[in-house]
C-alpha cells in the first residue's frame, strides 16, 4: 500500500483531526500501523500533522522521493517495466501483498501464493503459454 514515489513538496498525513473528525478514517487504522509502526501511524492520526516527503522515505509510507521534474517520469519508467510483466501475474502478485497486508497468518499468505501460482499456470495455458515468457 505505500505509494511507489513523491514529490519533494507533498506532505502525506492523516488529516482528519484537523477537520474536526476522528483522527481515523477511510481504514487508517487498519492500514497505517502496518505501513509506519503503531507510534509514527498514531502520531500522524492524533496530530493531523503533514510528513515532510523525506520522513514518508524514511518511515516507509512510500519507496521513492523525487523532484517535481523526475517524478513523472520515474512513475513512467517504473510502468514501462511492470508492463513488460505478465498481467495476470501482477494482479495475483497485488492481491497476496493484500492479502499479507491484511494480517493473515504464514500459512494464509503460503496458501494464497500457492493458489496464485496455479492459477497463474492455468491462465497461461488457456491463453496458449504467451504469457509465461
Amino acid at each position: 500500500m505505500t505509494s511507489p514515489g513523491l514529490g519533494y513538496k507533498c506532505f502525506p498525513g492523516a488529516q482528519y483531526i484537523n477537520i474536526g473528525t476522528g483522527g481515523a478514517d477511510l481504514s487508517s487504522s487498519f492500514f497505517l500501523p502496518k505501513l509506519v509502526g503503531w507510534g509514527k501511524a498514531a502520531e500522524m492520526c492524533l496530530t493531523g500533522e503533514r510528513v515532510p516527503a523525506d520522513e514518508a522515505y524514511r518511515v516507509g509510507l512510500v519507496n521513492h522521493v523525487h523532484t517535481w521534474e523526475e517524478l513523472l517520469p520515474a512513475a513512467r519508467a517504473m510502468a514501462a517495466v511492470m508492463c513488460t510483466k505478465n498481467r495476470f501475474g501482477l494482479r495475483m502478485t497485488k492481491d497476496a501483498f493484500n492479502v499479507a497486508l491484511n494480517g493473515s497468518s504464514l500459512e494464509d499468505a503460503n496458501r494464497m501464493e500457492d493458489r496464485n501460482q496455479a492459477l497463474i499456470i492455468a491462465n497461461a495455458i488457456t491463453e496458449g503459454a504467451k504469457d509465461l515468457g
